[in-house]
């Protein structure tokens, strides 16, 4: 796979190059199909470009897969909203203890207060 791109034609190049655009592929099904390294593929690309072959914009990435913006922005809102319910459950929970200490402690200290008046 490590060929440098010469038996090639530049009309076969771009054929495959639009193919693989057309079905949503990247440099590397470009590599795979005409028996080369993605490099040589990019860098014959760019060199087309140049000479003013106006090649469609294909992904470096051989994940090939397209990201789902909402999703990805949802599972962040998710992860902010159980953050704030968390931190309200907290809360909750800090001034039920206060509340209980409060009960337990005031009339203890009022009856401190009454004994050292007396």
């Amino acid at each position: 796979m490590g060929k440098k791109i010469t038996g090639v034609s530049a009309e076969v190049f771009v054929q495959t190059v639009l193919e693989v655009h057309s079905a949503g592929g990247t440099w590397d099904d470009v590599a795979k199909r005409v028996g080369t390294k993605k490099t040589s593929c990019t860098v014959r690309a760019s060199n087309l470009k140049k000479e003013g072959v106006n090649l469609p914009t294909l992904s470096r990435s051989g994940r090939g897969r397209k990201k789902d913006i909402v999703a990805l922005a949802k599972m962040v809102s998710d992860f902010h909203a159980s953050q704030a319910v968390a931190s309200v459950a907290e809360v909750a929970e800090v001034a039920e203890v206060a509340e209980v200490a409060e009960a337990e402690v005031l009339p203890v200290v009022e009856q401190t207060d009454t004994q050292v008046a007396e």
